[in-house]
């Protein structure tokens, strides 16, 4: 989603966020979600946020077959304390505000991430397993 984003504005996320805001962002998020929801054999993306905003879980779930990645704090903590550079959201924060934030942003987001039709502990599952899940729907 975030690469057709850049794409279609010909700027970067960061560049979106800093001109635009994150209200801006999720709207061009969702307008992108939508044209995109009709098509067939296609493999998105989400992020964290988007399924979060304007009922985008609920389109994801009609258009197709959804599946959270689920990862333990930590885990996202260390893969995002590495790119908070180029995270918008995150930007500036030391590790205790990061760790405090994902935690967060976990607790706000889980309910909608639950939505998901298949709930997958990220750490031990393959692309093979994401593939077979994605195939029998």
């Amino acid at each position: 989603m975030d690469h057709e984003l850049e794409n279609e504005h010909q700027l970067s996320i960061p560049e979106i966020f800093n001109r635009f805001g994150e209200p801006q962002f999720r709207i061009w998020e969702n307008e992108l979600l939508q044209r995109i929801s009709v098509k067939e054999n296609l493999v998105v993306a989400t992020g964290g946020g988007l399924p979060c905003f304007h009922n985008n879980i609920d389109l994801l779930n009609q258009s197709g077959t959804t599946i959270y990645l689920k990862l333990s704090a930590a885990i996202i903590f260390d893969r995002l304390s590495k790119r908070r550079g180029t995270r918008p959201l995150i930007q500036g924060y030391s590790d205790a505000e990061l760790m405090q934030y994902i935690q967060n942003t976990l607790t706000k987001r889980e309910p909608l991430y639950l939505k998901a039709r298949h709930i997958v502990e990220a750490e031990l599952i393959t692309v093979q397993d994401l593939v077979n899940i994605a195939r029998n729907r």
